[in-house]
């Protein structure tokens, strides 16, 4: 893994210990490492995820895809999540991750004619 990523993800679990009105929604260290052996194994072009809170799982999906030209579009609704997101998909200096803002349903419409090889919730 890219020593940039890997110092932000370890940031961004320090960070939820962090009491916040942001609502941060992050999985667990173990999850985002089996995110990552998912995308690793199966080489999915396209991952949509539901949920971007602050970018956590879209970095652990991001970086793997990196290795074969995979792509993440990350859907986020919350107007205080998403400079947040933002922030730390340019501070990893991954250049595959997409963030999406709005509601999902919305969003969907948009991914309409896109073949979505993986998605997480």
């Amino acid at each position: 893994m890219d020593s940039k990523v890997l110092s932000l993800l370890k940031e961004l679990e320090e960070f939820k210990s962090i009491p916040s009105d942001l609502g941060l929604w992050n999985v667990s260290w173990e999850v985002g490492e089996f995110l990552s052996e998912m995308v690793l194994k199966y080489k999915p072009k396209v991952i949509v995820e539901i949920g971007t809170s602050n970018g956590f799982s879209a970095l652990w999906m991001a970086q793997a895809a990196s290795s074969y030209g995979g792509k993440v579009y990350t859907v986020e609704s919350c107007p205080k999540r998403i400079p947040l997101a933002k922030e730390n998909f340019l501070k990893s200096g991954l250049d595959n991750i997409y963030l999406l803002e709005g509601h999902a349903p919305e969003i969907f419409s948009c991914l309409a004619d896109i073949k979505i090889d993986m998605a997480f919730f």
